[in-house]
C-alpha cells in the first residue's frame, strides 16, 4: 500500500532547502549529460535544456514529470491514498542515475496543484510504503527509473512549466534559531574567558572531536602547581534533546615526593530540550588536594545553532589557620594565673622585708612606659611605623 504525503513547508522543508546532513550517502548518485537525457527519455516532443529563471512568482522551470498513477500496478493504487488528488501527484524526472542503476534515471516525488492562472507551484512530498520494504526506507522520496519503467511509461510523461517558491527567504528573517534542531554541538572559548584564566595563571586548551571521539570535547587548565582536566561528552538525540555531561580531574605536584597526585574525579550533568535556552546553568565542582582548595565553575551560554559558548571560572579557596578562642574559659585560667602571679610576688616582698632585703620589683612590660626603661627594646620610632591594627581589620585571611 502507498501512502503520499505533502512535506510541511512551514517547517523550512523546501526543495532546495538543504543542510550539508541532506547529502549523506549522495556518492552514489551522478549527474549525467542533458543529451543522455533525451536519449533515455526518447520523448516525440523537445525537451529544453535545465533553465532556472527568477520571477515575481518565484524560480521558473521546465521539467519532465511522469503520474505516479501510472507508475504502480493498478491494484496497489486501489489500496492506495493520499492527502492531494492523485491527479496532482508526480515523478520529477531528474538528470541524474543512481550508480547501482546504470542507464536509468532517478524520480522525485512532488504534487502540483492546479491554477487558474497558469502558475502551477512545484511542492515536495514523499510516499509512505506499507509494509515496509525489505530494501531501501519506507519514506521515500527519490524512486530509481529503470529503462522498462521509462519505456512503459513514455506516453504519459509530460513537459511541465513549474514554479519553485522560495518562502524560507522570508522565513529564515524573521524565525528563531533556537527553535531548530541541532546538528551537531561544537564548544568555543571566548576570548574574555581565556583572559580571565590567563590572569588567574592558568593555560586553557580546548581541544575539539576526533574521528574516534566525535561527540566529545577536552578542555584543559595548567600551571604550574596544578592540572585540571575537563573531558565533555554531548548526546543529541534527533537534534531535539540535548544532554552534556563534564567528567572533571584534578591534579597535582607533591612538594615531600615530586610526583603528581591526583582527586577524586567529580562528574556534572546538564540536559536542555527545543526551543533551546539562551545559557544553561553553572554546575560547582570542589577539589581538596595536597592542602589546596579548589572551586571550578561550569556553565554553557548559547553561541549560534549547534554553537555553544563554555563558562569557565576558578575559585582559590584560602586555606584558614584556626586561632585559639577567647572563650570564658581561657579568659578565667589567664586571669587564675595573673592571680597566683601577684600572690607570689607578694609572699616574696614579704620574705624580703622580713630578712631586711630590698623586695624584688618584678619586671612588667607596660605598652605605655618609657622605651629606655628596656634596654634592647626596639626605638620608638620603629614601633611607630608598624602598622596598628583598627577594629574589624583582616589580618591573614582571618576576620
Amino acid at each position: 500500500m502507498l501512502n503520499c504525503r505533502r512535506l510541511d513547508e512551514s517547517k523550512g522543508r523546501f526543495l532546495f532547502d538543504c543542510g550539508l546532513d541532506d547529502f549523506t550517502g549522495s556518492g552514489t548518485i551522478k549527474a549525467i549529460p542533458h543529451d543522455d537525457v533525451l536519449g533515455r527519455l526518447k520523448l516525440s516532443v523537445k525537451l529544453p535544456a535545465q533553465k532556472y529563471t527568477f520571477t515575481p512568482h518565484g524560480i521558473r522551470t521546465t521539467l519532465p514529470v511522469v503520474p505516479v498513477s501510472s507508475c504502480p500496478p493498478p491494484y496497489i493504487l486501489e489500496r492506495s491514498s493520499s492527502d492531494a488528488p492523485w491527479s496532482q501527484w508526480y515523478l520529477m524526472i531528474l538528470g541524474c542515475e543512481h550508480v547501482d542503476h546504470p542507464g536509468g534515471l532517478l524520480g522525485r516525488i512532488c504534487y502540483i496543484p492546479p491554477s487558474a492562472a497558469g502558475v502551477e507551484y512545484l511542492h515536495c512530498g514523499y510516499m509512505y510504503i506499507l509494509p515496509k520494504p525489505n530494501r531501501g526506507t519506507r519514506f521515500p522520496r527519490l524512486f530509481p527509473l529503470s529503462p522498462a519503467t521509462i519505456e512503459r511509461c513514455r506516453n504519459v510523461i509530460q513537459i511541465k512549466t513549474v514554479y519553485i517558491s522560495h518562502p524560507e527567504r522570508t522565513a529564515a528573517r524573521s524565525k528563531n534559531a533556537r527553535d531548530e534542531p541541532h546538528e551537531t554541538i561544537n564548544l568555543m572559548l571566548r576570548k574574555a574567558t581565556r583572559d580571565a584564566l590567563r590572569a588567574q595563571g592558568y593555560k586553557a586548551e580546548l581541544r575539539g572531536p576526533d574521528e574516534g571521539h566525535p561527540t566529545t570535547h577536552w578542555l584543559t587548565l595548567s600551571n604550574d602547581d596544578c592540572t585540571i582536566s575537563i573531558e565533555y561528552q554531548h548526546m543529541l538525540e534527533e537534534g531535539w534533546l540535548l544532554r552534556i555531561g563534564a567528567d572533571v580531574k584534578m591534579s597535582r605536584r607533591a612538594l615531600d615526593t615530586g610526583e603528581d597526585v591526583e582527586a577524586d574525579p567529580s562528574s556534572v550533568r546538564w540536559k536542555d530540550s527545543n526551543p533551546w535556552y539562551s545559557s544553561l546553568s553553572t554546575k560547582e565542582v570542589s577539589f581538596t588536594l595536597a592542602g589546596k582548595k579548589l572551586a571550578l565553575k561550569l556553565g554553557f551560554d548559547w553561541a549560534a545553532l549547534s554553537h555553544y559558548f563554555l563558562r569557565v571560572e576558578v575559585v582559590e579557596v584560602v586555606e584558614v589557620v584556626e586561632m585559639e578562642e577567647a572563650t570564658p574559659a581561657v579568659m578565667l585560667e589567664w586571669e587564675v594565673d595573673e592571680d597566683h602571679r601577684y600572690f607570689r610576688n607578694q609572699r616574696r616582698s614579704r620574705r624580703a622585708r622580713r630578712h631586711g632585703r630590698a623586695p624584688e620589683t618584678p619586671v612588667v612590660a607596660d605598652l605605655g612606659a618609657d622605651d629606655n626603661a628596656h634596654p634592647g627594646a626596639p626605638e620608638s620610632d620603629d614601633i611607630a611605623s608598624q602598622p596598628e591594627m583598627q577594629s574589624g581589620e583582616r589580618t591573614n585571611g582571618v576576620d
